[in-house]
């Protein structure tokens, strides 16, 4: 309390309580008008430290930390830049943050910490030069993207705030455009969501100089920060192009054509040519969507009937979706990605996107919401997940911070004004809600089942050296950094290369043929905080009954086929809001001895290691 009083310049307690109550009620939310770290910052940025120091030792690593942290490991530098990330479609930075911190003798249990030290600065920037009222100042920090997912959880999107909240902290600065462009090219090298974003905050901060009549004196500086934010671009676009034959993003790779030349001249290694997609592409189809009904969701109602997604084909495939269909989707997909990170509930987040519009309309900073609009279509278009929404939080409140710099006043609309501050207030408490349940569940139960998987594989291999073992999906990265060496036979690499050439799933079959001792098939699962769920069931959630038997998928049938049966199961859950985005699972299967193959087994397995030999 006398930090609170503290703040609002409180010396003695008056008498009149009712001045007493509007005084601190001023305090909470009138606008901070100077940059400033206070006694009660400094006690809010160590208890945010606290929760994340206490949380960090519990949290199980999951295969994107693992993945990323193997690729720095066991790259150099240049092999990073030059072809490497080319497989992973990222700039650099993550990656290479990574390799100094492992040339520093830094330990794959250690990451979590480098995280956490990037999301307490993005913390830090945030208290010192956020112009946001106490309340909201207070409450952002523990928040469940700020304390948890973009703190706790090693990736590269704990430079996301860092980078975005510096850049908001130089755009009304106008004598430090060096720095702005060296915060802009880190910020692009950081993820695909930070190079749009940088270069968003670029057009507006010119569209700012060109309005306060300021661009012309700028120009010297400005062509010297252009060059230097150019530098960084063409770092990250380079290090971002997908390689003629990754997997990660495509259906097939990609035809011998003027494109693909060029990719190959780009990243200086030729890939091995695929004239057509590589055999068993699609080895764990998606479930088709709940039907839904027609009263609760009538649009998606109508887009099904359409497009008849209740047919499935033999192979466990949807079939070609109508154009209209995917019109509701994408426009679905939009709304969720709009409310997911707010709100629990649709109609409060849509309130409070409707009290942002109207505030910004107030403010005259209703251009500054390009920043959250120009990230909700990457994802729609491109590619997003549960993890990635916390972006479009950031590039909200990053739209009011700019928008709030730049009005003339922010007391215009009083009452809007404190609509507006009071509801954000809500949705940041609902926030700090979600960051209890997951913490609270990553303390008590499993985030992902890698470690775990990993030490009971370590235990059962100290007594069988020479047992030979498989393993299938990108999931099974999460075991890897747990070992010296690669325990799988049929993965070329500790990392997962998203390579046509480099994948082993679509070579199943002549594994299994192989008859390994052990396959471990990990598997990922929608959980029931499912974002691309938020509005309608767009994702069906699979019902115990298909985790346990993994209907349709081809490489469970194939181990069942040749008598392996499943022995253990190791699964994890990624917490997220009140509940978990995804149920990740590490299925061990192990031949029966009683098994006895048919002889059209025998001969399909001869079929496909020897092909054409047999007659």
């Amino acid at each position: 309390m006398a930090f609170l009083i503290s703040e609002a310049k409180i010396t003695d307690l008056p008498r009149n309580q009712t001045r007493v109550l509007q005084d601190f009620s001023t305090a909470l939310f009138s606008w901070k008008q100077k940059a400033a770290f206070t006694r009660l910052d400094a006690l809010l940025l160590t208890l945010w430290a606290l929760i994340v120091a206490t949380t960090l030792p519990l949290h199980e690593k999951w295969c994107d930390e693992a993945q990323a942290w193997l690729i720095a490991r066991d790259s150099t530098a240049y092999g990073l830049i030059r072809h490497r990330l080319h497989y992973e479609g990222a700039p650099p930075l993550w990656h290479l943050l990574l390799h100094g911190f492992r040339l520093f003798h830094g330990t794959y249990s250690q990451i979590g910490w480098l995280g956490a030290a990037f999301a307490c600065a993005g913390v830090f920037v945030w208290l010192r030069w956020s112009p946001f009222p106490l309340v909201l100042r207070a409450l952002l920090p523990f928040t469940f993207f700020f304390v948890y997912q973009y703190a706790v959880i090693a990736r590269s999107y704990c430079l996301f705030a860092l980078l975005a909240f510096s850049l908001c902290a130089l755009f009304a600065r106008k004598a430090h455009l060096l720095w702005f462009a060296l915060v802009a090219g880190l910020l692009a090298n950081l993820c695909v969501q930070g190079f749009l974003f940088s270069l968003v905050v670029i057009v507006l901060h010119l569209h700012s100089l060109h309005r306060e009549h300021a661009l012309k004196p700028q120009i010297p500086r400005l062509t010297a920060a252009s060059a230097l934010f150019a530098v960084f671009a063409a770092v990250a676009a380079y290090t971002a192009l997908p390689a003629p034959d990754g997997n990660f993003a495509a259906a097939g790779p990609v035809r011998d054509s003027a494109a693909h030349q060029l990719l190959v001249r780009f990243i200086g290694v030729t890939p091995p040519f695929y004239p057509s997609p590589a055999a068993d592409t699609y080895l764990y189809p998606r479930p088709e969507p709940a039907k839904p009904a027609l009263l609760a969701h009538p649009a998606l109602w109508a887009a099904w009937q359409v497009n008849h997604r209740d047919v499935v084909d033999a192979e466990g495939h949807l079939g070609p979706q109508s154009t209209f269909s995917a019109a509701i989707e994408f426009f679905l997909g939009l709304a969720s990605q709009a409310t997911w990170p707010i709100a629990n509930s649709n109609l409060l987040a849509c309130l409070f996107l409707f009290t942002l519009i109207l505030w910004l309309m107030a403010v005259d900073g209703l251009r500054f919401l390009t920043l959250w609009i120009v990230l909700l279509l990457d994802g729609q278009v491109l590619w997003v997940a549960d993890q990635h929404a916390g972006m479009l939080l950031i590039a909200l409140v990053a739209t009011v911070w700019l928008a709030a710099e730049s009005a003339p006043s922010k007391q215009q609309s009083p009452h809007l004004q404190k609509l507006f501050v009071l509801l954000f207030a809500i949705i940041l408490v609902l926030q700090c809600g979600w960051s209890w349940s997951s913490i609270h569940h990553d303390r008590r139960a499993s985030y992902d089942p890698g470690q775990e998987t990993a030490q009971w594989l370590q235990s059962w291999l100290a007594s069988r050296p020479s047992a030979r073992v498989a393993a299938f999906s990108f999931f099974s990265v999460s075991l890897q950094p747990y070992f010296q060496h690669n325990p799988f036979l049929n993965i070329p690499s500790s990392y997962w290369q998203w390579s046509w050439s480099g994948d082993p799933d679509p070579d199943h079959a002549r594994v299994i043929a192989r008859h390994p001792d052990l396959v471990v098939l990990t598997a990922e699962f929608q959980g029931s905080g499912q974002m691309r769920n938020q509005w309608a069931p767009l994702s069906r959630i699979f019902t115990p009954q298909e985790e346990q038997l993994l209907p349709r998928d081809r490489i469970a049938a194939d181990l069942r086929a040749h008598g392996y049966r499943e022995t253990h199961r190791f699964c994890g859950d990624r917490f997220a809001r009140f509940s978990f985005s995804y149920h990740d699972c590490d299925i061990v299967f192990q031949p029966d001895p009683n098994f006895v193959p048919s002889q059209a087994t025998l001969a399909a397995d001869e079929e496909t290691l020897y092909p054409g030999e047999i007659q």
